[in-house]
């Protein structure tokens, strides 16, 4: 996960890096880049992937504090469940999408 992204992956903003590392290192992938950590329909595409290719349960919502903020969560069991929290739903299901990309099954 950490040779994916340079730097923090919770406090990751929504930029091309991103999308790219997304489509070509973990959904391997080569037509356009879709702007996954900035539309709605490019994130709704990559939530779609992450349910057919991770073998556990993903939950995505808003978080009650701070107002308007979103979670992404992956959760094996209850114990060891990951998460992030991000301004936009885009840009949480995007974050998710790097910290779980070694649980990927092809």
């Amino acid at each position: 996960m950490g040779s994916l992204i340079n730097g923090n992956i919770y406090r990751f903003p929504a930029c091309e890096e991103l999308n790219r590392v997304i489509h070509h290192d973990i959904l391997h992938k080569q037509s356009p880049i879709p702007d996954y950590s900035g539309e709605k329909d490019a994130a709704q595409s990559l939530e779609r992937e992450l349910r057919r290719a991770l073998p556990a349960k993903i939950v995505v919502g808003r978080v009650r504090r701070p107002v308007g903020h979103w979670f992404a969560r992956y959760e094996s069991d209850p114990s060891t469940a990951t998460e992030v929290v991000a301004e936009t739903y885009p840009l949480a299901i995007s974050r998710l999408a790097v910290l779980c990309s070694s649980r990927i099954e092809d």
